[in-house]
């Protein structure tokens, strides 16, 4: 969420630093006409760009960190008190039934209770 606002409020900043450059006239003294803002803009540009591709990467590799967390999942009979422990990753927990690391699909009956501990 956070990353979604800075991008707006970078493309806010570059528009208005669009249109003052463009109020203003040229900057810079170059050899031909329009030569000195022809680079300014090369530069903004490529630093958007880049900008963008650093955000990207560090987003990928957030999600995919936060998405494959290993949990430690204990689902304990309500009415004997037994209990089983399993291992499954975050995403693969879908209401009363998970798949286990082993590819084992585990369905929960209502009598059972599950508890959920980050795997260190």
């Amino acid at each position: 969420m956070l990353g979604k606002l800075l991008i707006t409020a970078l493309v806010i900043i570059g528009c208005l630093v669009y249109l003052r450059l463009r109020q203003a006239g040229p900057l810079l003294v170059s050899d031909g006409p329009g030569r000195g803002q022809r680079r300014l803009w090369g530069a903004l540009a490529l630093a958007i760009v880049l900008l963008m591709i650093g955000g990207f990467i560090f987003q990928l590799n957030n999600t995919d960190k936060q998405s494959r967390s290993l949990m430690d999942v204990r689902v304990v009979n309500a009415i004997t008190g037994e209990s089983t422990h399993y291992q499954a990753f975050d995403d693969a927990i879908q209401g009363r039934s998970f798949t286990t690391v082993e590819g084992v699909q585990i369905r929960i009956a209502d009598s059972e209770r599950l508890e959920f501990v980050l795997s260190q």
